[in-house]
């Protein structure tokens, strides 16, 4: 039955990591300058690392026989851990600047706007792929930014149909409204609009 469940895996798993390779590509080509606007920080990239590889030393899809090659060879660990260790479940992505790991010198800031500007990336892509406008669900992702990252974080968003918004009591969310924004208040558990 494993042989069945690695061939489908294989199959799927390469057409996953070809098109991770390109949306990667595309997203490199806006990331960085969204990086820099908001921190200043030039040559920000994201890099894909799949669990796959043909060779160690290169950074090319893997043939499908080689693909069934590194899961065979990984059955008996998978057998003792009850889970497969191979395959695009397993496969990262890292930020990099300048060709150096980023994520382990960046300040917590910048790691959480890391986090950010992906989820801005990813709602940029979604609608230049699609050519529709996202629905956007920003909960308390703000907090942590300072007013005016804040600011630029949001003027950064692209064209969506909504965008729904948690914030905490006190927060100066009217910096942040357009017209025909709507603002409901939870208060002792009931849901009111605001006038």
């Amino acid at each position: 039955m494993l042989e069945i469940f690695d061939a489908q895996l294989v199959q799927n798993g390469i057409e996953i990591e070809k098109k991770r390779r390109d949306t990667i590509f595309q997203f490199n080509q806006f990331f960085g300058k969204l990086y820099e606007k908001i921190t200043g920080i030039d040559g920000v990239a994201i890099k894909y690392e799949p669990s796959w590889k043909s060779d160690d030393s290169l950074n090319i899809i893997p043939s499908a026989q080689k693909a069934f090659e590194i899961l065979q060879s990984k059955r008996e660990i998978d057998k003792v851990v009850m889970t497969t260790m191979s395959g695009p479940h397993r496969d990262k992505i890292k930020f990099f600047r300048n060709g150096t790991d980023f994520t382990s010198t960046a300040s917590t800031g910048q790691r959480r706007l890391l986090a950010i500007l992906l989820r801005i990336g990813q709602a940029i892509f979604y609608a230049n792929v699609t050519g529709k406008k996202p629905i956007l669900l920003m909960d308390d992702v703000l907090l942590e930014l300072d007013p005016d990252k804040r600011q630029l974080v949001t003027q950064l968003l692209p064209e969506y149909d909504q965008l729904f918004c948690t914030f905490l009591p006190g927060e100066p969310y009217e910096r942040y409204m357009k017209e025909g924004t709507k603002i409901f208040e939870i208060n002792g558990g009931i849901w009111n609009e605001r006038q």
